[in-house]
């Protein structure tokens, strides 16, 4: 229900039209996660919004009308990741050059990727950008991001001390993660802690200066969990990774998953768990 309201916001807010002719859900195919992007169209269609799921090459632009098999879309839900854009810009024209005009409203505009980079977690962070937020804000920061830096030359502060970056991440490798900035799914993650010191340093070596961020290793939570064997389930120890959903800017819910693995990725053991939020009790 929150993302139908943000999308239903995005349109009051672009748009004095009651309703958008059509709203497409842009992405792929053949992906994992089609199956619910035909659910999302189904839900809006059954509260009288005529949507449907379309892929890039779907797409036709004449200059004024972005449309899909001869249907005027005013609103696309993009679920492309900024990975896709950057590496198939080819096929992402028309929905380019409309976005481009404002023919069109995107809900995950282009301008949102600045979030969706890792680099993101370096600005919080960085000494450099220190001043730039409140005492309030540095705190929160404090408590729930990890030190990042972008993996470049130069020198940096760590725990209060002046370093070399690269000898810093080669002397205390098992302190910290290797990641793409753009990537998502694992791809490209690498512990220090699972990773012999020669491969590390070669990897230091490759990705310097190619996109790529160096963060502090935060051990994941370990939570005991319920797993199906056969005809009777066991108790075991998973790795648990908690990510938030938010949808116009505010908290929608949780994403809570166990694995066997450290870094959650398209290929990981993992099983999705139920969250349950409680309520503050009065007094």
């Amino acid at each position: 229900p929150q993302l139908l309201a943000t999308i239903r916001d995005a349109w009051r807010q672009a748009s004095a039209a009651e309703r958008p002719r059509l709203v497409a859900i842009v992405d792929w195919a053949g992906l994992a996660t089609s199956a619910e992007l035909l659910q999302l169209a189904a839900r809006l269609e059954a509260e009288g919004q005529p949507a449907r799921v379309a892929r890039p090459e779907e797409l036709e632009y004449d200059g004024r009308t972005l449309s899909v098999a001869g249907r005027p879309i005013d609103l696309v839900y993009r679920r492309l990741t900024t990975t896709d854009v950057l590496e198939e810009p080819s096929r992402l024209t028309p929905l380019f050059e409309a976005a481009r005009d404002r023919r069109v409203v995107v809900v995950g505009s282009f301008p949102a990727d600045v979030a969706h980079s890792k680099k993101i977690f370096a600005v919080l962070t960085h000494e450099r950008w220190h001043d730039a937020f409140t005492s309030q804000e540095r705190r929160l920061i404090d408590a729930h991001v990890p030190w990042t830096r972008v993996l470049a030359p130069g020198t940096t502060l760590y725990e209060g001390e002046r370093h070399d970056l690269l000898a810093l991440a080669a002397s205390r490798r098992e302190r910290f993660v290797l990641k793409p900035s753009a990537r998502h799914e694992g791809h490209g993650v690498l512990l220090g802690i699972e990773t012999a010191p020669e491969r590390w340093a070669a990897e230091l070596e490759e990705r310097l200066g190619r996109d790529h961020i160096l963060q502090e290793y935060v051990p994941p939570p370990v939570h005991r969990v319920l797993v199906p064997r056969g005809d009777h389930v066991e108790t075991e120890a998973r790795n648990l990774h908690v990510g938030e959903y938010m949808f116009g800017g505010r908290l929608a819910g949780w994403l809570v998953r166990v694995s066997t693995e450290l870094v959650l990725s398209f290929s990981s053991n993992e099983l999705a768990i139920p969250c349950y939020v409680e309520a503050p009790r009065a007094g």
